[in-house]
């Protein structure tokens, strides 16, 4: 889901590039960032999700977040 919405948001800027929507993508990917992390505390309560957390180390982007 997350990997759609980032091919979504880098064929819209190339598209329809200026530096209005590049602050606009930035932004968004901001709020993705910080909703990913409020998901995965949520989900974190959960203790097969805990097990999943063990084994998986990475978040969208392996090795950077």
């Amino acid at each position: 889901m997350y990997l759609g919405y980032l091919v979504t948001d880098i064929g819209f800027l190339v598209a329809n590039f200026g530096v209005r929507n590049v602050v606009i993508v930035v932004a968004q990917w901001a709020r993705q960032a910080v909703r990913t992390l409020k998901e995965e505390q949520l989900l974190s309560k959960d203790a097969t999700y805990r097990d999943y957390m063990s084994r998986v180390c990475y978040r969208p982007i392996r090795g950077v977040f």
